[in-house]
This record gives structure tokens, sequence and C-alpha cells, in this order.
């Protein structure tokens, strides 16, 4: 049977047409102008493929996209604009998905609009798809002079399997890629890899000005003067359209568009997709932004996230919750966090830790806004609703494993405050052979290695010093937006895992976080939150929590893409910093001793779980961050079953 191929120019023409979700001899015929949700349709009608043809040539400029896959449907994004840019016209776009790279045959299509009042971004939930297959999409519209279809790059995406038929899975955990910075390695690495798809912990586009840290030796050396690679405004984002530019720009990147076009993204925001540091109600951010302000501020942001992120909203984007899980089979549920929309306020570190400080100093009991704002026990990271939320997830999600997304991290950073004051005082040290700081480490060190806090021991005792070093309070905040600064909320969370962990579920759980462009490996550990201020008198007292605390399970942290990372930060000793915090913490960064700019730790965490071994996770590094040419190398890799 032959095909006709019907165009139209005029929507009023078929704007009647019953539409129906069809296909013929691998064949599409598209429908109405009518539809403008994500649920595209098609109809075939007489053997004809009906098509709307544009008044004006397009292009796919910012590539292809897929993210949030279920057993039985993918979100699959596209951005089509005209070549004339001044052309606000709606374009009429094709959709197809298939099990074939070359469309010979077509699994589902249908047609959409991509209208002005959304940039031309078009996003598809494509449904009634296969459990654990690979399919294949691409978007096209129709050229008006040829008549020949303009068609976008071909994307591939994949359902998650379904029950016992997940053997395995490989997740790349990524964060923090400011344009700016340096090039996207990162995400051309993980293209080229075999993972299943990529899991976003936010910071997916910075709101900065190319103004902003233009005297930082780290940007000028990898990023804006070397490479050009400059924001597009000279203010912070404000306006939707401010918004869209940085999406846009990131979105041309090719290494960006290579990885979008090879893996489905599960993502959620942090805080650069809005302002720097800000919570449910303002940000502390340059500028800072409150009251009438902020509500304008987030509302931009969020409408130009959903646009040009393939992510699954659950209603318009004014009212859409971002937090949300997905069942790998029975072998692993990925529950994402959203740990910004509902978090109550971020209070200044400086002034908390001056108050600290100043206490720790004179008189105690400590009293001021530490006490009474942080140390709140209704105080929240996530709003009751998600908290409730979390619970059932982690109870009911199918997998024998849940890995719990958080943007920020969730083990301890607080510093002992004597310690913190020297060591903010003193800058970056790698030494720490005499002082406070210096007793801090070596007691750290020798207890890990059999020495005694008192009395006697074959291998040795702590001297008065070292034990005066690590009973002291220990709650100098470094970060005032992680779950350090929510600790009745972390142990809340702490305890939902503890559950999740005991019958009748009997889960096993781990969790990754962002946000500090650090890599690390840690134990997390449930802590008593109200003793942090107190001094201790052994070491198994809260302030010091080396050896004490409830195991929950291991944490995992990825560095960055290309945000300036640790190596490169001079107002505090991370690798100290971190050997305070918990047991068996390993700092990535200090693998590479001395790291400058360009050779700091960029990269990310593969993990990879398995129903017998259980989650091997693999820190992969880029060389450089400064050109194009780089290699990848292994920095460490560890495999955990509980």
């Amino acid at each position: 049977m032959s095909t006709q191929t019907v165009y139209f120019t005029n929507p009023a023409v078929i704007s009647g047409i019953q539409s129906s979700q069809t296909s013929m001899s691998g064949s599409i015929a598209s429908l109405t102008t009518t539809t403008t949700n994500l649920q595209a349709q098609s109809i075939s009608m007489s053997g004809a493929i009906y098509i709307l043809k544009t008044d004006s040539t397009v292009n796919y400029t910012e590539g292809v996209a897929s993210g949030d896959p279920t057993q039985t449907a993918v979100i699959i994004w596209s951005r089509v604009t005209h070549i004339n840019g001044n052309n606000k016209d709606s374009i009429p776009v094709v959709w197809e998905v298939s099990t074939s790279s070359s469309f010979s045959s077509i699994t589902k299509t249908g047609f959409i609009n991509a209208l002005w009042d959304n940039d031309f971004t078009i996003k598809v939930d494509v449904t009634g798809l296969t459990a654990g297959t690979t399919y294949y999409y691409r978007f096209w519209s129709v050229d008006p002079i040829t008549l020949v279809p303009a068609y976008s790059p071909i994307g591939i995406t994949k359902t998650l399997p379904a029950g016992s038929s997940a053997t395995g899975a490989k997740f790349a955990i990524v964060n923090c890629a400011s344009y700016q910075n340096g090039l996207f390695n990162v995400y051309d690495d993980i293209s080229k890899s075999d993972v299943d798809l990529v899991i976003h912990q936010g910071d997916y586009i910075y709101e900065y000005s190319s103004q902003q840290s233009t005297t930082s030796s780290v940007y000028n050396a990898t990023g804006m003067y070397v490479l050009g690679r400059l924001f597009p405004s000279t203010g912070s984002a404000f306006t939707v359209e401010e918004f869209r530019q940085r999406y846009r720009q990131t979105r041309r990147d090719p290494m960006c568009k290579a990885v979008h076009a090879a893996k489905p993204f599960i993502a959620i925001w942090d805080d650069h997709e809005v302002r720097n540091d800000w919570w449910s109600t303002g940000a502390l951010g340059t500028p800072a932004s409150t009251g009438d302000n902020f509500i304008q501020l987030l509302d931009n942001a969020k409408r130009v996230y959903f646009e040009y992120m393939p992510i699954r909203s659950t209603g318009p984007y004014t009212g859409a919750n971002l937090y949300r899980s997905f069942n790998y089979g029975n072998l692993v549920s990925i529950v994402m966090l959203d740990t910004r929309l509902y978090k109550d306020t971020i209070y200044d570190r400086t002034a908390i830790n001056s108050e600290i400080y100043s206490c720790w100093t004179g008189a105690l009991p400590f009293t001021g806004p530490y006490v009474t704002n942080i140390l709140d026990p209704t105080r929240t990271m996530l709003g009751a609703t998600q908290e409730n939320w979390l619970t059932g997830a982690l109870f009911n999600g199918s997998g024998s494993w849940q890995l719990v997304v958080s943007t920020t991290n969730v083990f301890n950073n607080t510093l002992p405050i004597e310690i913190a004051q020297n060591v903010s005082t003193a800058g970056a040290q790698r030494s720490y052979a005499t002082g406070v700081a210096g007793n801090y480490a070596n007691a750290i060190y020798k207890l890990s290695t059999g020495y005694a806090f008192t009395g006697t021991s074959s291998t040795g005792v702590l001297t008065q010093s070292e034990r005066n070093a690590i009973t002291q309070p220990k709650g100098y905040l470094y970060s005032y937006e992680s779950w350090d600064a929510y600790p009745a909320a972390r142990g809340r969370l702490c305890n939902a895992l503890l559950q999740a962990k005991s019958a009748p579920y009997n889960k096993k759980v781990c969790v990754s976080s962002g946000d500090s462009h650090t890599a690390f490996y840690s134990d997390l550990v449930d802590l008593d939150y109200t003793k942090m201020l107190t001094i201790g008198t052994s070491e198994n007292d809260g302030p010091f929590v080396f050896n004490t605390g409830t195991y929950i399970c291991r944490e995992y942290s990825p560095t960055s893409i290309t945000s300036v990372g640790p190596s490169t930060w001079g107002s505090v000793t991370w690798d100290l910093l971190l050997k305070s915090s918990y047991r068996n913490t390993t700092w990535m960064d200090g693998i590479v001793p001395n790291s400058t700019v360009s050779d700091a730790v960029k990269g990310y965490v593969i993990m990879s779980f398995d129903p017998v071994i259980g989650v091997s996770s693999v820190w992969k590094r880029v060389s450089t961050i400064a050109s194009p040419v780089y290699s990848t190398s292994t920095i460490y890799s560890v495999t955990n079953s509980n």
C-alpha cells in the first residue's frame, strides 16, 4: 500500500481530528496543534502521513536528553529553535522512539508543539515501554523550503529493569558543573562509559555573573581567561531569560550534549540553580535575596529548571515536588532528596561561630542563636511532608539496597572550637607537628592505632595535651547549609535509615552526597547532637565522635565536575577537618598532594550494585579541566556488603 504525505500549515485544518496512538508501516502521522502538554499523540488516517509544516528553518542546537526512567516510561527532551531568532511562532515537532538505531521500526511516536512560552523546549513522557530495554529517540520537523525533515541528534536511553531481572546496576554520581571554571571532561568520560544512568546531585548550572570570581586564580587558570568560558551576564541570574541563558550555554557544550545523548539522567537541584546558599524563604548568596524579591527569583529559577531538565514533574512548575524515588528492580531503590525548597533558615556562619568561640573562651553554658536556632529540635532540612515521604520510600522501596541521594553532606563537618579558630587564623596547613591542631591530629592517629585515652596500654597513652584537644566542644560550624546546621533533622534521617535496616524491612542503606567539591568516603554515624557543646571527659563523649555513635551506613561523595575544591581553598585544613569528623574517613583529594588548580581532583564516583557482592564504588579522576586532551584514572575503590 502506498503512503501519501499531506502537509498542513494551518492548524485549524486538522484541529478536529480525533487522535490516537498508532503507527503504520514504520511511519508516523501527526495530529492537531492543540497538544501542549507532555503527553504527545499521533494518528494514522487512510494511509497518509499528516505533518504540520513549520514556517521557518529550525535547528536542535542544545541536542537531546532523557531522564527519570521507570520500568515503562522515560522523559525525552530537546529544544528546537527558529534560525530566525525573532520568530515566536510555535514549531510542530514529531518525536520517535525505537529499539533500532536506524529507526527501521517505530515503537512509539507522536507530535508536540515547541512553544515560545517554554523557550521552545519540548519534553515528552513516553509511556507504554518495556522494562530493561534500550531505546533510541529523536525529534524532527519539516523544512519549509525543501520539505525534508530536519532531525535532532539521536539519543539513547534505557528503561529500568523489573523485579529479579536486575542482576546488576552501575550509576555515575556527579555534581557541581561551573561552566566558566573549566571543561566538562567528566561528562565526556561518562558518555563513553558503560554506566546505566547518571545521578546528578545538583549545581547543574551556576547563577553567577561573569564578573564574580574574576580575581580568583582558580577561575582565571582554567576557565574564563584561558578558555573564554564566561557566564553570559554581569549580574547573578534573576530573570527567566537570564536563567535560560545559563542552561542554553551549558547544553550547547559538546561534552554536556554527549553525555545527555548517551545516558538517562536522574537529577535534583542544589543551590546554584537558584542562588548560592538558599532555603525556603531566602538566600545568603550574592546578592542576598529575601521577601518578594526571593519569591520572584525562586519562581523564575524553578520555571526554567523544569523547562530544561528531563525530569517528570508532578504538577505545574510552581508546585511540583522534586523529591522522588526510583526502583531499579529488586536490587536498588534511588531516593532523591530536595534539601533546599523546604529547609529552615540558613544562618550566617561567621556570626554563629563568633558566638561559639566567645562562649568557649569565656563562660559556659553556651547561649545565643546557636543554641536557640541551630539546636532547635524542630529545625528541618526536608520539611515535615518530605520527611514522612522519605520514611515511606525507604520502607516500601522494592530494592534490597536503598541509595539516599542528598545534595549536601550528611556526615559531620563540625570542628572542635579551639582547633577551628586556630585553623581559620593560621590558614591552610599540611603539617600538624605542633600546637592544638597537632595535638588533635596526633590523638586521632594514636587512638586509631591502639593507644589508650588514659591508663595503660602496650602501644601507648595519650598525653594530657592530646586529651585536652579531643575533649573540647565540637560545635564549630564549617558548613552552615549542610546537615551539620540541622542536627535534629539529621538525627531523624539517621533514625529512618536505622529503621529501614531493621525488621521487618531489613534493607541495606547507603548515602551519596554533593556540594562540598570534595571526594570522600566515610562512615555515617548517628550523634547525640545535644552534646555538641559540652566538654568531654573521655574519647567516648559526644564532643569527640571518632569512637562514638551508632553506625548507620557509608557515605560517598564524588568531588565536582569543574567547581573549585579544597585543594585550592586556603581557609581551612580539610584533611584535619575530615579526620576530626568520623572514623574510617578517606579524603580522595589528599591522595593528590599539593594539588594546583589545573590538577586538583575533578571527577565522579561509579557506584555498582550487585545482589551478592554489595556496592562497589570507584572514584574516577580526570587529569585536567583546562584542556580537552585528558586522561582518566582511578584514585580509590572500595566494596561494602552492608
